[in-house]
């Protein structure tokens, strides 16, 4: 990378000092280092996300057995609020579409009032735009630690970086097993907990009609926010001094916030050997044209693209919707890639112990990583909504120039390998990390009957539905015109039949307001 594609105009919302950052990869890690810190807190736990769930379970097999505390969502929390008096709890999640109603638990602000202590407040937050959601996941604790990723704490996440099959640790709160899944979440201390607290204030207000009312935050750091010891010295550890926190977000009255967007164009447009993703999706046109972009520009090195991602939507709604929508894509980018002499490997992670039932692991990260010198993990997929109209949050580095970013380089470097050895299940990460041999290796890997990492099929896709795409993933606001629009090239009827029929479905499925 030739430039700083973090400090170019628009990119980043703040950059506050970080005194320590990890990734933790995957739920268990994340969940087991959020209780640790939680049990430190004495001034308050903030707690944003798109879904909470009161009865799934922070911690399961082992760790469940040897918690010295409840390990269920709000009981854990109300465990926190009766043993230290001064402690508030604020919980805060997305006022959903009736889209994912079958989706959610139901009664959820009640089951909280009724459930939880008085110090634990649940409030639900509505987005400003009909049609968008609030998809910010971060915590923060104590305003010292502060986590910030693709994870929810919410049911069917749990998860070790095994993605065994069939663990039978995986249950979710029903007592039922849950399918593999991987997420990645960042840690960090500092002032950019702080940030993420003032972040959240206001949306609280919006959300529970209250302002977030707490004593300043302790002045120097406590000695217990420490994250080796925090997450039990897992994870990757990353050398840094401070992080780019950046937005998305499309606001009612005024111009969206795409800072997200930004800064992954700008990266992806300075890449010079690899770009590295792991996405629960890739349909966003923006992304599609940036990488477009630089893959024909001729003039520049060749690329290394490697995409990690589902083969298929986590439900058989979204990927009715959007899987089409997704292979068209994917199906571009590799006729774009091979045209232009770039090589691209679109990989997913299949356990195939037993051949008659193979176990895909579910890849929910959204992470990008980019000639090992510019890491992102946050919250936005590679969706049109995630760019341009949900709330969304990344956090960024990029390695300084020559000796000064080495330590950096070499750990994002050893993430990337980590990740990919994971997903293989069985090499060492090691084996990744050169660049001019990662195609090699990849095909290599993927040949080998015994590993889990596989390269997925590009197939021509049907036509996708025009309407359903653009409600499930907007690049706009969510209205009857939106609607009227997205079916009128496809249905030749009444123009006043057609607006009422939009008007309609769009209430029905509870992204357009009733009048």
């Amino acid at each position: 990378m030739r430039r700083n594609v973090i400090i170019e105009g628009g990119a980043y919302w703040r950059a506050p000092s970080c005194d320590e950052a990890r990734v933790l990869v995957d739920a268990r890690d994340y969940y087991a280092t959020f209780c640790r810190a939680a049990l430190r807190a004495e001034r308050s736990v903030l707690m944003s996300g798109w879904q909470f769930d009161t009865r799934m379970r922070l911690l399961q097999g082992d760790d469940a057995r040897r918690a010295g505390h409840p390990v269920e969502f709000v009981p854990f929390l109300n465990f926190l609020c009766e043993r230290t008096a001064s402690l508030r709890v604020l919980v805060m999640a997305w006022d959903y579409s009736a889209v994912y109603a079958l989706e959610r638990e139901w009664m959820q602000r009640l089951r909280f009032e009724v459930k939880s202590h008085e110090r634990v407040e649940f409030a639900f937050l509505p987005h400003a735009i009909a049609g968008g959601s609030h998809h910010q996941k971060y915590v923060v604790i104590d305003g010292v630690v502060a986590f910030c990723g693709g994870l929810d704490i919410c049911d069917n996440r749990w998860d070790t970086t095994l993605h065994a099959p069939h663990d039978p640790a995986r249950l979710n709160a029903d007592g039922e097993a849950s399918k593999p899944f991987h997420d990645v979440q960042v840690a960090m201390v500092g002032e950019a907990a702080r940030a993420l607290e003032a972040l959240f204030a206001p949306r609280w207000r919006t959300a529970s009609g209250r302002d977030l009312d707490l004593p300043d935050a302790p002045a120097a750091r406590p000695a217990w926010a420490d994250l080796a010891a925090l997450s039990d010295d897992r994870g990757h550890a990353l050398t840094v001094s401070s992080v780019a926190l950046s937005r998305s977000e499309l606001c009612d009255g005024r111009d969206g916030i795409c800072e997200v967007k930004r800064l992954f164009e700008a990266a992806i447009d300075a890449a010079e050997r690899l770009i590295y993703i792991e996405n629960q999706y890739f349909t966003s046109r923006a992304m599609l044209q940036a990488l477009a972009r630089r893959l024909a520009d001729r003039a520049r090195p060749k690329l290394t693209v490697v995409l990690v991602m589902p083969d298929g939507a986590d439900s058989p709604k979204e990927d009715f919707v959007l899987g089409d929508r997704q292979r068209a894509v994917r199906l571009a980018l590799s006729k774009m890639a091979e045209r232009e002499g770039h090589t691209l490997k679109v990989l997913m992670s299949v356990d195939r112990s037993d051949p008659a039932a193979p176990v895909p692991t579910f890849i929910h990260a959204k992470v990008l990583i980019v000639d090992d010198e510019f890491l992102s993990v946050g919250s936005a997929n590679l969706t049109n909504r995630s760019m341009e109209v949900d709330n969304e949050l990344n956090t960024s580095w990029q390695a300084e120039a020559e000796e000064a970013g080495a330590a950096l380089r070499g750990e994002i470097r050893a993430l990337r390998g980590a990740l990919l050895a994971e997903h293989a299940g069985s090499a060492e990460g090691s084996a990744f990390e050169p660049i001019e041999t990662l195609a090699a290796v990849i095909d290599a890997i993927c040949d080998d009957p015994h590993s889990k990492l596989e390269c997925q099929d590009l197939v021509e896709p049907e036509d996708g539905d025009p309407f359903l795409i653009s409600i499930f993933d907007p690049s706009g606001e969510i209205t009857f015109d939106a609607l009227y629009d997205a079916i009128a090239g496809d249905i030749d009827v009444h123009d006043g039949l057609l607006r009422k029929g939009a008007r309609k479905v769009g209430q029905r499925l509870g992204v357009v307001d009733i009048d």
